[in-house]
């Protein structure tokens, strides 16, 4: 049986305006294609979404699919955007479950 993804893949300019304008807070994992997506830390992401769930939506995107993005490509290690009413509030560099729990509490 396959698991529902818990992250919302965004891969057209549109949906990337849709998901950060409809969103009151919103985490996106920027990853660069050259690199693909990391595996390792889906475990430590998925604990987090299940415990911010309510507060906050999750998405997915790669650097070379979006404008705004684009200042991440070719880059090795994932960021962690994360908007709060259209707006980017903070960037996290590389998989830091704390910072990121934290990010969002203090963004809802």
């Amino acid at each position: 049986m396959q698991q529902k993804a818990f992250q919302t893949r965004i891969e057209t300019e549109a949906h990337w305006n849709d998901m950060v304008r409809q969103s009151d807070v919103l985490l996106v994992e920027v990853y660069s294609k050259m690199w693909g997506e990391a595996s390792c830390y889906k475990q430590t992401l998925q604990r987090i979404y299940f415990a911010k769930s309510d507060q906050c939506k999750f998405g997915l995107a790669a650097s070379e699919d979006i404008g705004e993005l684009r200042e991440f490509e070719e880059q090795a290690l994932p960021h962690f955007l994360l908007y709060r009413h259209g707006r980017r509030i903070q960037t996290i560099l590389g998989i830091k479950g704390p910072e990121i729990e934290r990010a969002i509490e203090n963004a809802c």
